[in-house]
């Protein structure tokens, strides 16, 4: 018996072949840039970025910006398709090739910040006296504020009251009667200054004053709290308003009461104001969003840098092709085959190893 081993077949060709896929390039880079804006005259650099001013808009000049020194990889740098650049600011904008972006002029503008002092106190005298004869005001009853500098005769002239009998012998005093409207200046531009909402620090010349806020006063001057109101004199500096009054007999004897009014006699009522100054300040932080685009190839090593497209792949059968024959004689195409199987429990073959067949 001669085994006979077919050693090729006749198959026709198969292949597998995948959908068509997009080759993608390396997705876009985006920076995001924290403008320079120290050369701003108007401006006083803060942290991280933040810049402040008392004026609410400042002149904002060209500046370039090179792709380059964001895009360092010279093969990405030559796959760069397209280049962007945005600000958070309104009219602020820019125009860019694959290789520097180009920003234009304009009004930068900040965004208004509350802020506040530390409490301020300014110590206040009531003083009220009248003139020898002769004087400018010749026994007409005035009242000042010595640390203001500044001297209001009353009216109507004269004062109501009781005599001090410590200066009967020169005039009869009388005490202040009713009351009268006074002012007096509390300037917090020496305190140190923070924001409302954060309470970080703020340098006082960057800081545009407003009003008067938890006022409290103290002393002997009795005023009305519903006659306050305060107004800006200049920068730190608010001008308090309020009526004085009505007075007792706790005040100071006086006298003289200054060197140009020698003969001059009176009396002081003293006080003390304290509070905080509101005021505000512009916080200009100016940021550029980069976004860079490519085309091409990926770059080697970049795993986000992959094929797009799905799909199935379909089988696709090729025709036929001659394969390998052994033209031998003793292969007997009209052999016949028989094939058998061992007596049970005395098989000699494995038939996991293959089928035994016999030819003759």
């Amino acid at each position: 018996m001669i085994l006979l081993i077919i050693s090729s077949l006749l198959f026709g060709s198969i292949s597998l072949v995948p959908k068509s896929v997009a080759a993608a390039g390396d997705p876009p880079d985006t920076f995001n840039i924290d403008a320079d804006l120290s050369s701003i005259s108007e401006l006083t650099a803060g942290w991280a970025g933040d810049y402040y001013s008392r004026q609410t808009g400042v002149s904002y000049s060209s500046t370039s910006y090179n792709v380059n020194d964001y895009v360092t990889d010279p093969t990405r740098q030559s796959q760069i398709s397209s280049v962007t650049l945005v600000s958070n600011a309104t009219g602020i904008t820019a125009t860019c090739t694959t290789t520097s972006c180009t920003t234009n002029a304009g009004t930068l503008y900040g965004n208004e910040k509350d802020v506040i002092s530390d409490p301020k106190s300014k110590p206040y005298s009531f003083d009220w006296w009248r003139n020898a004869a002769g004087g400018p005001r010749a026994f007409y009853w005035t009242y000042d504020s010595p640390s203001d500098g500044h001297t209001v005769d009353a009216s109507p002239p004269n004062g109501t009251g009781g005599c001090d009998p410590n200066v009967s012998g020169y005039c009869a005093q009388l005490y202040p009667g009713g009351t009268y409207p006074d002012y007096t200046n509390l300037d917090a531009s020496g305190t140190s200054w923070s924001f409302v909402d954060t309470g970080g620090a703020i340098d006082y010349s960057v800081v545009t004053t407003g009003e008067l806020t938890n006022l409290s006063i103290s002393g002997d001057i009795n005023p009305d709290p519903s006659t306050f109101f305060s107004e800006p004199v200049s920068q730190g500096i608010a001008k308090f308003n309020f009526v004085a009054g009505a007075f007792d007999s706790g005040g100071l004897d006086i006298f003289p009461h200054a060197p140009d009014y020698p003969q001059a006699i009176g009396i002081r009522w003293r006080a003390n104001f304290s509070g905080n100054m509101k005021g505000t300040t512009n916080l200009f932080h100016l940021k550029w969003t980069m976004t860079v685009s490519y085309t091409g190839g990926c770059t080697p090593g970049n795993p986000a840098c992959t094929p797009s497209g799905t799909g199935d792949c379909p089988y696709i059968i090729g025709p036929p092709t001659q394969g390998t024959t052994m033209p031998l004689s003793d292969l007997d195409p009209n052999a016949n085959g028989v094939i058998r199987a061992d007596s049970r429990d005395s098989e000699k073959f494995n038939v996991l190893q293959g089928i035994p067949t016999s030819e003759y």
